[in-house]
């Protein structure tokens, strides 16, 4: 009787049982069937009703999630769980999502720095110039330089030994990206 108090059973819609922690709600349910549910979750059906996901689950639901394969969960998402198997998944894809967005941050600033130095960026070799400013892949160089823990500077030398990055006035650096960010 005290296995009913502390676990709630829901249902798939094709009648699978699924066993979660009392007070679990739809993302809890979404990762017990599988990661890549959880992963696409847009949406919940409960008893055929369209639900928030903040609803908490009852005994004897039937759970549907509504999935869309361009959904991804946002900070916040982690409140709407109670079981470490969803916190987990969900804090993973939330950083593997910042990860992609800070490479991509980092190489328009590799290419930005190195047109301002005079330098065609498709003449670099990125992987040798990763592990020569000890990086194991040009994809942590650029999300170094992304997350601003390696400057862009530090870079052109690393790459062109020798060479000084055109040092601009700070006044003029800042009108150059204010008029960046404004576009």
């Amino acid at each position: 009787l005290e296995m009913y108090r502390e676990n709630v059973f829901v249902f798939t819609p094709k009648g699978r049982l699924i066993i979660l922690p009392g007070g679990a709600m739809p993302l809890d349910f979404a990762y017990a069937v599988h990661t890549a549910v959880g992963d696409t979750c847009d949406g919940v059906k409960i008893n055929g009703v369209v639900r928030t996901l903040r609803t908490q689950l009852k005994n004897g639901d039937v759970v549907e999630i509504l999935r869309r394969p361009e959904s991804r969960p946002v900070v916040g998402w982690e409140a709407l769980t109670v079981t470490g198997r969803a916190r987990s998944a969900i804090r993973r894809l939330i950083r593997d999502r910042e990860q992609i967005e800070f490479v991509k941050l980092g190489r328009t600033l590799i290419d930005r720095d190195l047109r301002r130095a005079g330098i065609d960026p498709i003449e670099i070799d990125m992987p040798r110039i990763a592990r020569r400013a000890d990086f194991e892949t040009s994809e942590d160089l650029a999300e170094a330089i992304g997350r601003g823990r390696y400057e862009t500077d530090d870079f052109i030398r690393t790459a062109f030994p020798g060479h000084e990055p055109a040092q601009s006035d700070p006044e003029q650096r800042m009108l150059i990206d204010d008029n960046h960010a404004s576009r």
